[in-house]
């Protein structure tokens, strides 16, 4: 009768979970309760994070059914419920690690409150006569281990079903060693319960029926940490005696040695061990080129095998299989790599399909461990010109260069007098690779005299990825190089762009040829996506430019010779006086003779002010010249170096930026910044204003711009107000070199989204090359 009810208690457990699903999905997206992919997450499209709550309704379900719960059982149900409701606040507002753990360790004095049970035991480790009584020193063990526990399941959660299928192997491990038949216990029937709860959710978190997945979230993996934990720890509990305190390392033994494991390589790199990477077990699986399945089959194969091998230890001494899972232990810390190569040739090779874009399908690289360098490090060649474009590959550079997980090369080509070498000197970095241009405006021209030398230098490297600036004009040659040799190319994305890849024949074919692009802000992923990019070749990053400019700043503060260079080399700037900082590109349109008279009135008002015009010497600054040129406090600079732009934008109060790319530039340091635009362009700046507080937009108007910039400049609370000191959460290089690391290399031909027969081919130009080393 009993076993007849738990069956029944499990499929309504089964039922109201799955029922929960169907309903909630569409209710998470519009609520915002989903999962979007960016950085290490390379998911498709916006996921539901409504797993956790779903089987948590669906077994507090089953129990109600059951109507059998004690009072272990019922004292856990509100701080489990605490716990999912943590975790959705978490999934929707990302709250800090401190709350986190105050909430955990709150919700884990609450049971011990409540119940009295704890870690009061180590066992009889010292023989079957001695107990080792931990007394009250159980209470901060117990908090430590639930707390470890609940993160060991989060963290887990990296690929589909992987949480989920390892909280099957742990209650299938502790249902092994508790004994059966009736009356049973109460956390035994929960975790039956738990154990069909978790059976739909599974199966749609792997795309059944229709392919629409959903995730379990913070809220769901937390929830099955906190409920493991204190089953293990009641079970073994000296009131209970169902499990020695050493079968519980058993139970939960890949949480457990992924979770040390990763915390112990981090500190081998030199890393914090709370430091995000990719060091868990699923990520070492996948990115040696085993499929997110075949990683899902291995470790839940692992986690049945260590079940069964604690359970075949039971009859022996505790000392015995406590020595036996730190021998095991050991093993996973020196041999990991090795297994994983071992098993790597036992699996076949197999290429799958991606579809993209109407016109063509991509060839996914999906390699095999043996197909990867024995060494297993990845190979990334950077290819960069200008200054600007320097600034957002340089602190990646850096980045990858603190990691053991890859080898790189820095080639510089550009022309004569560009200044990237020393924003790669502000990272103690230099240019493996230079190569000198000659002057040309055109585009096709620069394409056609790089292309050939840059691809004996891709050749004679064979990287495994390229990573190119996106709005360079070396990138499309490196591009075409890279693709015609079947190596992938990565393109980082301009902050505040406004060219359209439709509007631009060159970053429409690194549009179709690119294997990912790395965007600033969210408008400019959609911007990609509009023009044929498909999704999964976009990741939103955030600007790794932002870092170059803090560490030139920084730079400046610390080096007092060079400061007082820079103070002599801009001697003209007067000591006291605010400083408005205007910058432009060659290409000012329409924005010029508006702009000037701004700045003329806005000189005769604010005398006080200095006005630097940061332009680089076309027939705009001829005409701003004529204008601007009678009046002392205004001051006309051609770009130089990355420092001297860095010393003014730290000197700045305020920033005038005529593009959305200027803009771009100096935002990192917070300042308030105005960005014009002209009549046609509110549509493609508006974005970078909506996603950059300190950043707003003003029409190309002469008394506008001169009303807004005095009132900044006079009205403190104003200034205060626009301006925005926070830095992002997560630093953008580390989620670029994270995302590269997941690009590993393979045999598979990758197909462009173009055919290669339409690739237009240009000539090398020999002659246009002056140097190459």
């Amino acid at each position: 009768m009993e076993e007849a009810k738990l069956v029944a208690a499990s499929a309504i457990a089964l039922a109201v979970t799955l029922f929960a699903i169907f309903s909630l999905r569409p209710l998470a997206k519009r609520l915002g309760l989903v999962d979007k992919p960016g950085g290490r997450k390379a998911h498709k499209g916006r996921v539901p994070l409504i797993g956790g709550l779903c089987f948590f309704l669906g077994t507090v379900a089953g129990l109600t059914y059951l109507g059998y719960v004690d009072a272990f059982v019922a004292s856990l149900l509100v701080p489990c419920a605490l716990i999912v409701m943590t975790g959705a606040v978490d999934d929707l507002n990302n709250m800090s690690v401190k709350s986190r753990l105050v909430i955990q360790a709150s919700t884990a004095w609450l049971v011990i409150g409540a119940t009295g049970i704890y870690l009061d035991s180590a066992g009889h480790l010292l023989g079957d006569g001695i107990d080792l009584q931990l007394g009250l020193l159980g209470i901060p063990i117990t908090i430590i281990a639930v707390i470890g526990l609940v993160n060991a399941f989060n963290m887990m959660d990296g690929i589909d079903g992987l949480a989920a299928g390892m909280a099957m192997v742990s209650i299938g491990s502790i249902l092994l060693f508790a004994p059966s038949g009736w009356p049973a216990l109460g956390v035994v029937l929960l975790l039956q319960v738990l154990f069909a709860a978790l059976v739909p959710y599974l199966a749609v978190n792997l795309g059944w029926p229709d392919g629409r997945k959903i995730f379990m979230g913070d809220a769901g993996s937390t929830l099955i940490g906190f409920l493991m934990a204190w089953s293990l720890i009641y079970l073994s509990h000296g009131k209970v005696g169902v499990l020695a305190p050493v079968d519980t390392l058993w139970c939960v033994a890949i949480p457990v040695m992924d979770t040390l494991g990763v915390m112990y390589r981090r500190k081998k790199l030199g890393r914090s061990p709370f430091e995000p990477d990719r060091q868990h077990l699923h990520h070492l699986l996948c990115d040696a080129g085993f499929s997110a399945r075949a990683t899902l089959c291995i470790i839940v194969s692992a986690g049945l095998t260590l079940g069964g091998v604690g359970y075949a230890l039971r009859g022996l001494p505790e000392m015995a299989s406590l020595v036996a899972f730190m021998f095991v232990f050991a093993l996973y810390l020196a041999k990991l790599p090795q297994a994983i190569v071992a098993i790597g040739k036992l699996l076949p090779q197999r290429v799958a399909q991606v579809a993209t874009a109407p016109q063509a399908t991509v060839e996914a690289r999906v390699p095999m461990a043996d197909q990867a360098p024995a060494s297993g490090v990845m190979k990334a060649l950077y290819v960069l010109s200008a200054s600007t474009d320097a600034a957002q590959i340089a602190p990646i550079v850096e980045q990858m260069s603190r990691d053991r997980r890859f080898e790189m090369r820095v080639c510089v080509a550009a022309q004569a007098g560009s200044h990237s070498e020393g924003v790669l000197g502000l990272f103690d970095l230099s240019p493996d690779v230079r190569i000198t241009l000659s002057e040309a405006d055109d585009v096709a021209q620069v394409t056609s005299a790089a292309l050939g030398t840059l691809d004996r230098v891709i050749s004679d490297f064979h990287p495994d990825v390229v990573v190119v600036p996106a709005g360079a004009p070396t990138s499309v040659a490196t591009t075409l190089a890279a693709t015609y040799q079947h190596i992938p190319v990565a393109c980082v994305e301009p902050a505040g762009a406004a060219v359209r890849a439709s509007q631009d024949a060159g970053r429409k074919m690194m549009g179709s040829l690119a294997a990912m692009h790395f965007t600033a802000t969210e408008s400019m992923s959609r911007s990609l996506l509009a023009d044929g990019v498909p999704s999964d070749r976009v990741l939103v990053t955030g600007d790794p430019a932002a870092r170059t400019l803090h560490t030139a700043v920084d730079r400046l503060h610390q080096n007092l010779p060079l400061q007082r260079e820079l103070t002599q080399r801009f001697g003209f700037l007067r000591e006291n006086a605010p400083l408005l900082l205007v910058m432009g590109r060659e290409k000012m349109g329409e924005r010029l003779e508006p702009l000037a008279r701004a700045l003329r009135r806005i000189a005769l008002r604010r005398p006080d002010l200095d006005v630097v015009c940061l332009m680089p010497p076309s027939r705009n600054m001829d005409g701003i010249d004529g204008m601007l040129g009678a009046f002392a406090n205004i001051h006309l600079v051609a770009p130089g170096d990355y420092l001297g732009f860095a010393y003014l934008a730290d000197a700045a109060y305020l920033s005038l930026a005529v593009s959305g790319e200027c803009a771009a530039e100096v935002a990192p340091l917070g300042k308030p910044v105005l960005l014009l635009n002209a009549a046609g362009e509110p549509a493609l700046a508006g974005p970078l204003t909506s996603e950059v507080p300190n950043v707003r937009r003003i029409d190309v108007h002469e008394q506008t711009i001169s009303d807004v910039v005095l009132n900044l400049i006079s009205d403190r609370r104003a200034w205060e107000m626009l301006r925005n000191d926070e830095r992002p959460r997560v630093d953008a290089c580390e989620w670029i070199v994270e995302a590269l690391a997941a690009m590993r290399p393979s045999t598979a031909t990758v197909v462009p989204l173009v055919p290669a027969a339409e690739l237009p081919r240009f000539a090398a130009g020999a002659e246009r090359v002056r140097e190459v080393s």
